[in-house]
């Protein structure tokens, strides 16, 4: 009984070791696979205040990248968060997307400040290397509203995917193809543009949360 004693207590220390490497390893291979499975995931945006810091504050939580795409304007700063300059090519290239754009929106291209039409030709880049738009903006006559409504005219002429919370009527809309049409909580794409109106109210910002919680949840 002696002799038997130390090796059942030996076999039951193994057995609590085993069971505690067990769920110690279990516990860093999910925050492992958690953390490089989001880096799968890129945010195309524009630094801007409003909806794309709040895409890019939300993003850091499930350790999601967002490149900042900027162009380089005469007498302005670029935004605090600018980190992708936007190459010569694609701006000469945003120049003919925003004119066909227009076609739809029938709004003024180019205005008069440079300012402004180097805003514009930044929208091109986050909807050129994104597969898909998820925006914070209000939807009038089929028509998405302010600066955001180029990005998405222009995704829609590329056939991407749009996805749009309006927050006076709180719910998501997506493009079928001849108008907007209400859907659920969509999720983000591996290459997502996450960009909005820079008067982003608390619907918004829950809005943008809850895509997130359900893309990684």
């Amino acid at each position: 009984m002696e002799n038997v004693l130390p090796i059942i207590s030996l076999t039951f220390s193994i057995f609590v070791l085993g069971f505690i490497i067990i769920i110690i390893t279990s516990y860093w291979r999910g925050t492992l696979m958690s953390q490089l499975g989001n880096h799968r995931y890129t945010n195309h945006s524009g630094g801007a205040s409003g909806a794309d810091s709040v895409w890019d504050k939300e993003g850091h939580v499930y350790n999601v990248p967002t490149k900042h795409y900027f162009i380089p304007t005469k007498g302005s700063w670029p935004p605090v968060r600018a980190n992708t300059e936007v190459s010569a090519f694609d701006i000469e290239e945003a120049h003919i997307r925003l004119q066909v754009a227009n076609d739809t929106l029938r709004r003024k291209y180019p205005t008069t400040s440079d300012y402004i039409n180097n805003l514009l030709k930044r929208n091109w880049a986050q909807v050129k290397y994104s597969d898909a738009v998820f925006a914070i903006t209000e939807i009038e006559n089929d028509k998405p509203m302010g600066g955001t409504g180029w990005a998405v005219q222009m995704a829609i002429d590329l056939h991407r995917p749009v996805h749009l919370f309006s927050e006076s009527k709180d719910c998501w809309f997506t493009w079928n193809g001849s108008e907007y049409v209400t859907e659920p909580i969509p999720v983000l794409t591996p290459n997502f543009a996450g960009i909005g109106s820079r008067n982003i109210g608390s619907k918004g910002r829950m809005a943008i949360k809850a895509v997130y919680e359900k893309t990684f949840k």
